[in-house]
């Protein structure tokens, strides 16, 4: 059953019920109201009376006729005591009255019993209600006036008077057009609602999370715009996250591809050498070491690259937490460049060592700074060997805008401490700057050397836990370098 069949059905339904409900919520309350005379009882008792009096004069004289009428009325008076009945002949005499008066009415006396009728059926200020009624006697008219006190009426009571049948449509259209309207209105609500959730419907039915965007109107804030709102965004994720594993897809294969072609190499050497090792095909001891030697080299390569690869596993399975504690970052870099100076020699690589003779103390998590500086390093020995020159420098910067906290740490923004790693090598064009530091990606196929391109990855992780960035400055042929942001976290200098 779709939607629109059960609004049909719920609208007739809550018609039903509420005209069943207005009937008995009537019936029950003027069950507890209806206590009293209404202007309808006392015209049934007055006509019935006045038809009964008017049967009396069959084959009777006047004495007798006079007798049944006055205990006609004597009874009346009985079933309902509080009721006064007066007969009066055509010429306005008393001929008998329930509450045994003789004396002739005045006038005005009388006039004033019928003034303020009809207002007087309410029963307002306890007024006394009189009604008339009349039959013939022997042709000739006879007048029953019948009184009863304002407290007798009934409290509720309603009064209709139509004279022709046609004018009742006067009546039933107004109350026709009340009861229609809302529901007109509520089918009008529903209809349009009913019809922006087909649309939302047809939209969810239609996504595509491969090319499909959910374009919604969003426009204001009910119920189902904000529903709209929500498919919108959550087809923008979606998408997102599609393109994402789509990126990711693309990386598992470049590093597939790059496995084994990074493999491949050292794993032939080693098996060629191992051979020749097993076979007895060399000369001399001197030539067992250079194979053993070679072995060894390629081992420690594949050991080193998948210890890279554990490395990156570990990170997303287990994201780094910073443990910050105050550190001399030029100790730190001194120690470090010491490591690789036997290495550069041995490359004959040129190399410039800028770091200041001062101590510069700064909260940062040694670890981390470390394994990200050594990875610049590294990338720079890999890739920019050709240009035969190796910089590493750390300065202190002065920062224009002092914003003051950043993400609840502490920071004084008006310093920041950089650390740049530059080589002259043939650097990475401008296509795959942007792209350089996302996992798996090489900068440039002319960059010669060894590598599954997650060591750049690893250092912008790291400057982002310490809320700082990476940036790169590279003129193909002429220099590249990665510079290593870091903001003064709780900062003290010592000189």
């Amino acid at each position: 059953m779709n939607l629109r069949t059960k609004l049909w059905l719920m609208v007739i339904a809550a018609s039903f019920t509420g005209l069943v409900l207005l009937i008995a919520s009537i019936v029950i309350m003027g069950s507890f109201t209806s206590r009293g005379y209404t202007h309808e009882s006392l015209n049934q008792i007055g006509n019935q009376l006045v038809e009964d009096a008017g049967n009396q004069a069959v084959d009777l004289n006047k004495r007798e006729v006079d007798e049944r009428i006055q205990s006609l009325l004597d009874h009346t008076r009985d079933e309902h005591p509080q009721m006064s009945l007066e007969w009066f002949s055509k010429d306005g005499t008393l001929q008998y009255a329930t509450n045994q008066r003789k004396k002739p009415y005045a006038f005005d006396e009388m006039m004033e019993r019928f003034a303020g009728m009809p207002d007087k059926l309410w029963g307002f200020n306890n007024e006394v209600v009189t009604l008339v009624f009349h039959w013939a006697l022997d042709n000739e008219p006879q007048y029953l006036i019948m009184s009863m006190p304002g407290k007798e009426m009934r409290g509720t009571q309603v009064f209709v008077y139509v004279r022709q049948s046609w004018m009742l449509l006067t009546l039933l259209i107004p109350l026709g057009v009340f009861f229609i309207t809302p529901i007109v209105f509520s089918l009008l609500f529903f209809t349009r609602i009913n019809r922006r959730l087909k649309t939302l419907n047809r939209a969810v039915q239609e996504f595509d999370a491969r090319s499909t965007k959910i374009v919604l109107d969003d426009r204001g804030n009910d119920e189902i715009i904000q529903l709209n709102r929500h498919l919108n965004h959550m087809s923008e994720r979606i998408l997102d996250q599609v393109a994402q594993i789509q990126d990711n897809e693309r990386k598992r294969h470049t590093l597939i591809a790059n496995l084994s072609h990074d493999l491949r190499t050292p794993l032939t050497m080693i098996q060629g050498y191992a051979e020749t090792l097993h076979d007895g095909l060399y000369q001399d001891d001197k030539e067992i070491r250079a194979y053993s030697e070679i072995v060894l080299r390629r081992s420690r390569y594949m050991n080193e690259l998948l210890q890279k690869l554990l490395e990156i596993s570990r990170m997303d399975m287990h994201p780094a937490r910073i443990h910050l504690q105050l550190t001399n970052l030029s100790e730190l870099l001194r120690k470090l460049a010491a490591d690789y100076i036997a290495v550069l020699e041995s490359h004959g690589m040129s190399f410039d060592i800028e770091i200041p003779e001062q101590s510069l103390a700064v909260m940062v998590d040694p670890p981390l700074i470390e394994r990200a500086v050594r990875n610049l390093i590294e990338n720079a020995l890999q890739y920019g060997r050709a240009g035969e020159y190796l910089g590493l420098s750390l300065r202190q910067v002065i920062v224009a805008d002092a914003s003051g906290r950043r993400e609840g740490m502490d920071i004084r923004n008006d310093y920041e401490v950089e650390i740049s790693v530059t080589d002259k090598g043939p650097g990475i064009p401008v296509a795959k700057q942007e792209i350089v530091f996302e996992r798996f990606i090489r900068g440039s196929e002319a960059r010669e050397g060894e590598g599954l391109g997650i060591g750049l990855s690893i250092v912008r992780d790291v400057a982002g836990i310490h809320k700082g960035s990476v940036r790169l400055e590279s003129k193909p042929g002429v220099h590249t370098t990665f510079t290593l942001v870091i903001p003064y976290l709780l900062i003290e200098s010592h000189s």
